[in-house]
């Protein structure tokens, strides 16, 4: 069939639908909801068991404002995926569901289907960050949370690892609250990000001890496939090189994919804040924006399904 024949054919059938619609619900407005269970699967084939409370208006009002938001609504890792595919000779728009838990509204017309989310709930990526420095001061913590602030598309959840008791197998049969703690909150995060001071050439004692306890009970850590990002970061001008690369390590034999570029190693981190811990160089600000850009498309590309 021409495009044109398909557009006429379109509008009338969208237009005839809608005013039959709207005129039974508005001669019985007491009696609404009734009628959205009796009437609505003719125009938009949900189960009635799913149909909300509010009045029709606010149904449509609500779902049509979903639908004008709808890059909103998506999680990264659904941002990136393909929009649209043909099955048979039907053209349908995909699903933007934000959570498992969430239901559309459908409004079919001659083939077509459009769905939208009905509640505005969505699911915000969530990063776990564990800041390889106890210090109260420390420009690592100050770099991360400069970080988070030009990331508004991710939640960062900042691990308090100088609380994680030692490591000791011995204590594995029953882990301490705090190794089941840190193990919970980890797991419960789509991602994790490692910022970290350089000791000796090598990653601090406390950062490798969360590692650790993390990493177990072996083959079932919390930190087993997850995308991950490190950030080192120095006084001096080499940036946490060693540190970096040797976290690195770690990361790759627990099976969690790094991201590889940009490269980060921030030097000079006592002349980028002010005395209020405010990022003020704007280098420094440029790079962070960029590589938590790219942490984002990192996350969608390699998110746990």
């Amino acid at each position: 069939m021409p495009p044109r024949a398909r557009v006429i054919r379109f509008v009338p059938a969208l237009f005839f639908r809608f005013v039959v619609f709207f005129a039974i619900a508005g001669l019985l407005p007491g009696q609404c909801n009734d009628l959205l269970k009796i009437w609505l699967p003719v125009f938009v084939p949900f189960q009635p068991a799913s149909i909300p409370s509010p009045p029709l208006l606010g149904v449509l009002r609500q779902a049509w404002a979903a639908l004008a938001n709808r890059h909103a609504c998506l999680s990264p890792a659904e941002r990136f995926a393909p929009v649209a595919h043909r099955t048979g000779n039907a053209r349908w728009i995909r699903k933007m569901e934000s959570t498992a838990t969430s239901s559309i509204l459908s409004f079919p017309v001659r083939g077509w289907r459009i769905a939208t989310p009905r509640s505005m709930e969505f699911h915000m990526t969530k990063v776990a960050v564990l800041v390889g420095s106890l210090r109260k001061e420390s420009f690592s913590r100050k770099v991360a949370k400069a970080l988070a602030a030009l990331t508004p598309n991710l939640t960062f959840d900042f691990l308090d690892i100088g609380a994680v008791s030692y490591f000791n197998q011995d204590l594995e049969a029953s882990p301490p609250a705090d190794w089941t703690a840190l193990r919970e909150r980890i797991a419960a995060a789509d991602a994790v990000l490692f910022v970290t001071a350089e000791y000796n050439r090598s990653v601090p004692g406390v950062l490798k001890n969360a590692i650790d306890v993390a990493s177990r009970p072996y083959g079932q850590g919390a930190l087993a496939g997850k995308p991950a990002a490190i950030i080192s970061t120095s006084i001096g001008a080499i940036g946490g090189f060693g540190a970096n690369h040797h976290l690195r390590q770690s990361l790759c034999f627990l099976n969690m994919p790094v991201l590889e570029q940009p490269e980060a190693y921030i030097g000079g981190t006592s002349n980028l804040f002010d005395d209020a811990g405010q990022l003020t160089n704007e280098g420094t600000r440029d790079f962070l924006t960029g590589f938590g850009k790219a942490f984002e498309q990192h996350i969608a590309r390699n998110a746990k399904r």
